[in-house]
């Protein structure tokens, strides 16, 4: 299959041309990446934020999350589940047998557990969304780098309490009308952006499209300076695309693509702009913010694998 070519350019050469990328503010997932403390060890007793939807902070990455996920993330770690002890009729209770302490080499049983959800939340007195807590982590003996999950012996909201005054829900609400505004004061500098990188990825093609929205949010604790750091981002991108099935190219024209054909799968590049704010929320309630940056977005899908049958009985 003769694939049409893509015109394209070095990222460090897309990066210099758009100056519009200033006083970057940082991304967690960057600096978690640069740092080989992305999952820390977590003491006996840890302050962290818990998050009634974590699929909504996953803009760009491939992690799937069930509809009721609940997760708990503090400093530059990952998201890790919580269990909670279970109702004596509730269906979902196990008994779990975990790593324990800074090292993992204890192990311990925890009887009678489910893993927290969102049905669950309410019951215990927690928000859908964002709240900070303080958890005891395993009854105590904390958990190691590498376990995704621990037993949560205690949770206190510290939300609308004298050591954090703030109800971070609400507040993160506030922030995200806030960067609504911004971006649509800064929409003709976001649409340049786009035009600059559409040009320097496709030249003089015109895409296929469609153009999309897509809005993420990541919130974290940072325990050094004991903020809340909520990072929030609108990616907008469009695509220059085709459709294929094996090294077979289909004759639908790029504009078909929207209609779902079942004829072919589509590939090529999409395109586009990260728009980023991250605002720092402090104890008394304070909140400062980075100016908008602006960051080039390239995502390649290559070419469907040709499917080879092999020769077998026929059954």
């Amino acid at each position: 299959m003769t694939v049409p070519r893509i015109r394209s350019l070095p990222l460090a050469v897309l990066l210099t041309a758009l100056s519009l990328c200033v006083t970057a503010g940082g991304s967690m997932a960057e600096d978690a990446k640069a740092d080989d403390s992305a999952r820390a060890p977590l003491p006996g007793k840890v302050i962290g934020i818990l998050v009634g939807n974590p699929g909504a902070m996953l803009l760009g990455k491939d992690k799937v999350f069930s509809e009721d996920a609940v997760m708990f993330v503090t400093g530059k770690g990952d998201f890790r589940r919580v269990y909670v002890s279970a109702t004596a009729d509730s269906p979902n209770k196990e008994d779990l047998v975990l790593p324990v302490g800074k090292e993992g080499k204890e192990r311990r049983r925890f009887n009678s557990v489910e893993l927290l959800s969102r049905p669950l939340l309410k019951g215990l007195g927690l928000r859908a969304d964002f709240q900070l807590v303080e958890m005891v982590v395993n009854d105590g003996a904390g958990c190691c780098p590498y376990t995704t999950g621990f037993y949560a012996s205690k949770i206190t909201v510290l939300d609308k309490t004298e050591f954090f005054p703030v109800e971070l829900g609400p507040q993160i609400d506030k922030l995200k009308k806030t960067f609504a505004a911004l971006l649509s004061e800064k929409s003709e500098a976001i649409n340049a952006t786009l035009n600059k990188v559409q040009k320097s990825v496709i030249g003089d093609e015109k895409p296929t499209g469609p153009r999309e929205d897509q809005d993420g949010i990541l919130v974290t604790w940072v325990p050094e300076s004991e903020t809340v750091r909520v990072e929030l981002t609108h990616r907008v991108t469009n695509s220059l695309s085709w459709k294929g099935s094996g090294t077979k190219k289909t004759k639908e024209a790029p504009g078909d693509l929207k209609r779902g054909a079942p004829s072919g799968r589509p590939f090529g590049i999409t395109f586009g702009v990260d728009a980023k704010v991250v605002y720092t929320v402090t104890k008394k309630g304070g909140v400062s913010a980075t100016e908008l940056t602006l960051t080039p977005v390239r995502i390649n899908t290559p070419p469907p694998p040709s499917i080879v049958p092999t020769r077998g009985f026929r059954g």
